[in-house]
């Protein structure tokens, strides 16, 4: 998800989310990591067991939003 600010309105706020649902089964496709705007590593979201809820504070460098992402 991308949000465009050409305006650079300091008052914008952003409260989508990703909810996250665990089962005992194994499926047949499986998540290795995910990042938010920030730099990338395996280590980059490391969700603590056991807990109901977990906030990730991010941000996008402007120089990121400059480049043309593809995704294969």
């Amino acid at each position: 998800m991308h949000y465009e600010n050409t305006r650079r309105h300091s008052n914008r706020r952003d409260s989508s989310g990703i909810r996250f649902y665990l089962s005992n089964e194994l499926r047949q496709h499986d998540l290795g990591y995910i990042t938010f705007g920030t730099m990338s590593n395996l280590f980059g979201l490391a969700i603590p067991p056991l807990v109901e809820r977990f906030v990730v504070d991010s941000y996008c460098p402007a120089k990121v939003t400059r480049v043309k992402c593809h995704f294969f």
